[in-house]
């Protein structure tokens, strides 16, 4: 009985001895064709769009400077949400844009955006121009003058740009534009040692040197200022021995000027939006003396033009070409005193040729006009010639940061010439000049 369950117990040994010493069993597992692949795959595909070069999205052109930062704001936080952090934030493409002197329509030029994006050395770029009813978006890959892929993205009719709009921008640009937007491809490795082939390199024309980028023109001025004026009036006639001579020198006034452009709004740098709606007034600060006795005079004129220039040439240095028609009241009326002084009070119609030069795109800007003028005369009046009318006008932005600040320089002179009765009895030939300088806003 004991060798029997010695026995027993031996085989038992054996067999685990056996096992002991085998190779230990693997099993292989399938993964179902639905399963998601491992997360270190699926954050290698996220990659190819999160990672990656930098990307600058400028200030969105077609809207005002204040709607604008707002929306453009909110479009790089969704940007950010949908591509990863590799979006330059909004204030500091803000501040590169100020710092370098750009304007919206520069964003629209190979040159003025390779330049932008250099300054923030970002390599990808996306510009965003807003209309009505259309948001244009416009992705570069390259910056080195491959052409932009361009979406097109239907909006409603001047709805708001708010957060929906910017989420459902930046989802379609992340989206549509995944290859676009996506990391570089690797250059191909060479192999150093395979024998090289004789080749002749072609000869690469250097690119033409591109044009200064077309500035925008302000849709709107106001601008205010001060400046002197002098008048100069000469009377003759068998009644002139009967009117008291006015000596008028320099005097100091105070001005005012307004212009509208209502189609830069619409189509910021087209050839055709210079049409240009104004008003302008001045004031001259004088009272006259003759011995003892004061008067009180009124010296002042206000006018409204109309005109329309056209850029002939996409260089913006060739100056923009047009004209126009204004109208007048120009007034020097004594008061207040028994004096025999001439008092005049002139309703004015005139037409002129109109030229606008931008000397420094962007930053100054020449008006220039010439014509002739005639009075609207009332009965027992009329007018011996018509009178000339000459304008020269510098409008400048002296601080680019500050595009909205606006300066005006300007010079004018205008003369009539009146007659009075059938002889005439009194012929008054009156010539004003001016000079102002103004300060106000652009928008």
């Amino acid at each position: 009985m004991t060798s029997r369950f010695q026995i027993l117990i031996g085989l038992v040994s054996l067999v685990f001895a056996i096992k002991a010493g085998a190779a230990p069993a693997t099993t292989a597992v399938a993964l179902p064709a639905d399963e998601p692949p491992p997360s270190d795959v699926a954050d290698a595909v996220t990659d190819r769009v999160n990672t990656g070069p930098l990307i600058v999205v400028p200030p969105l052109g077609g809207i005002t400077i204040k709607k604008g930062a707002a929306a453009h704001k909110l479009l790089i936080e969704a940007l950010e949400k949908a591509v990863g952090p590799r979006v330059v934030p909004a204030i500091d493409a803000l501040q590169a844009q100020n710092s370098l002197g750009l304007v919206a329509a520069d964003f629209e030029t190979s040159v003025g955006l390779e330049k932008y994006a250099q300054f923030l050395t970002a390599e990808r770029a996306v510009t965003v121009a807003v209309a009505d009813s259309m948001t244009t978006v416009r992705v570069y890959a390259s910056l080195t003058g491959a052409p932009p892929l361009v979406l097109e993205l239907p909006r409603k009719k001047r709805s708001p740009l708010d957060e929906k709009w910017a989420t459902a921008t930046a989802t379609a640009i992340a989206t549509r534009a995944e290859d676009a937007l996506a990391a570089r491809i690797e250059a191909p490795t060479i192999d150093l040692t395979a024998p090289v082939e004789a080749s002749v390199e072609p000869v690469v024309e250097p690119p033409p040197a591109e044009l200064p980028s077309l500035p925008s023109l302000p849709a709107l001025v106001v601008a205010v200022g001060g400046g002197v004026a002098l008048r100069d009036v000469e009377v003759s006639g068998p009644l002139a021995s009967k009117v008291v001579p006015m000596n008028q020198g320099l005097v100091p006034s105070v001005s005012a000027h307004i212009a509208f452009r209502p189609l830069v709004l619409s189509a910021p740098t087209a050839w055709w939006n210079d049409l240009l709606i104004e008003a302008q007034g001045r004031r001259g600060i004088v009272d006259a003396t003759a011995g003892d006795i004061s008067c009180t005079v009124d010296d002042d004129e206000i006018s409204a033009a109309l005109s329309w220039r056209a850029r002939i040439s996409d260089n913006p240095l060739v100056p923009r070409i047009g004209a126009g028609v204004s109208a007048s009241l120009e007034r020097f009326l004594i008061s207040g005193c028994s004096l025999p002084v001439l008092s005049t009070s002139t309703t004015q119609a005139a037409g002129f040729a109109r030229l606008g030069w931008n000397v420094l795109p962007g930053l100054v800007d020449i008006d220039v006009l010439g014509g002739v003028r005639v009075p609207v005369v009332g009965e027992g009046s009329s007018f011996e010639r018509p009178g000339v009318l000459g304008q020269f006008a510098v409008n400048a932005t002296p601080i680019p940061a500050l595009s909205f600040l606006f300066v005006r320089a300007v010079a004018r002179v205008a003369e009539s010439r009146l007659t009075q009765g059938a002889g005439p009895d009194l012929v008054v030939n009156d010539l004003r000049s001016s000079f102002e300088l103004q300060l106000g806003g652009a928008l």
